[in-house]
């Protein structure tokens, strides 16, 4: 049985960048979700690659969440993520809701008690 070679792997349905599976060359048509469209620039395995045009503030979308923000002012698709196009922000995020108290453990069973050995 033969495998389908991927070229890039989208992480989240909600995301907007895609992964490199392998290095990718310039001007490489990309095919993902019945649209077309060729990388601007070279790019390295495990790199990310906008997948439509992006304004500048627009959030960028990674595991289903916001990962970062374009900073320049726009980015098109088939453009390699970068530290100079971007930057990192997060979504807000809750565990549960409690407040936590922390209370010291009672040692008075311990109070006369002693230590062979050192402090």
């Amino acid at each position: 049985m033969k495998f389908k070679q991927y070229k890039v792997l989208k992480i989240h349905p909600a995301d907007n960048v895609l992964v490199a599976l392998q290095d990718l060359n310039k001007d490489e048509m990309i095919g993902f979700d019945n649209k077309n469209f060729q990388l601007v620039e070279p790019v390295a395995a495990k790199h990310k690659i906008f997948i439509h045009d992006m304004q500048e503030g627009e959030a960028i979308k990674m595991y289903g969440v916001t990962v970062g923000k374009i900073v320049v002012e726009k980015v098109s698709a088939g453009q390699r993520m970068t530290i100079d196009n971007t930057k990192h922000a997060a979504e807000p995020y809750k565990i549960r809701n409690m407040q936590y108290v922390w209370q010291p453990p009672d040692t008075l069973k311990f109070q006369n008690r002693t230590f062979d050995g050192y402090h």
